[in-house]
């Protein structure tokens, strides 16, 4: 992948698809002056510059901003730049942070404060078409993450969530996850006897679990208690 003048693209921080297009956020590079994080929209193997967005400095000239993450809307028609980061106010709680970027112009907005990034206080449950917001991949560290299948509860090995987030607000899109031994052997022996469960009612949360031993994936629909 190189960039439209020729020059190697550089790492990557982050990729997200929009309205059948590719974009990449690359690092900023460690220099004395100014940092920013580049958007590019990628065609075939030449990536283009939409976008810079300036990024707070660090402690010194040659530490990096943390990495970002890329976010699209719940309309998939507009990209956000998604940072995490601590409020002057609330020193103790780290928060998430939105820039959201017009794909067409290349013109970035204010950052807007979403939720806190461990969702502390804040409801999750499964999403509905009516929940506005950014949909973001994040590791899902959420303490209350456990699967209970016919009666057993296993504790998620790092899950990776499919989130929604809003301000002070977020659900859960879709959800994939390892499983220790014994959660593996009670979702195989589950899914293979074809076990039959009351019909879940509400919205509910597609989930991927996956064995390794020996290697499987299973296809799970959850609702959360």
């Amino acid at each position: 992948m190189r960039r439209a003048d020729g020059e190697p693209l550089g790492d990557v921080d982050a990729a997200a698809r929009v309205a059948g297009h590719w974009y990449v956020a690359t690092k900023p590079a460690p220099l004395a002056g100014a940092q920013t994080t580049v958007v590019w929209s990628i065609d075939g193997s030449v990536a283009h510059e939409i976008a810079r967005v300036p990024r707070a400095e660090g402690g010194g000239p040659n530490e990096r901003p943390e990495s970002v993450l890329l976010a699209t809307r719940a309309d998939g028609r507009a990209l956000g730049l998604l940072v995490r980061g601590q409020p002057i106010e609330r020193r103790n709680a780290s928060e998430m942070w939105l820039v959201p970027v017009d794909v067409e112009s290349g013109s970035a907005g204010d950052p807007v404060p979403l939720a806190p990034d461990d969702f502390d206080g804040v409801a999750l449950h499964a999403c509905t078409d009516d929940d506005a917001g950014w949909t973001v991949d994040l590791p899902f560290d959420h303490r209350q993450a456990k699967l209970r299948v016919d009666g057993v509860t296993t504790n998620l090995a790092q899950p990776l969530a499919r989130l929604r987030v809003g301000v002070g607000r977020g659900c859960v899109e879709r959800l994939a996850s390892d499983l220790d031994y014994y959660g593996a052997r009670n979702v195989e022996t589950f899914v293979k006897g074809k076990k039959q469960t009351a019909a879940l009612t509400g919205a509910t949360i597609p989930m991927a679990v996956y064995t390794l031993s020996p290697p499987a994936r299973f296809a799970l629909r959850c609702a959360v208690k």
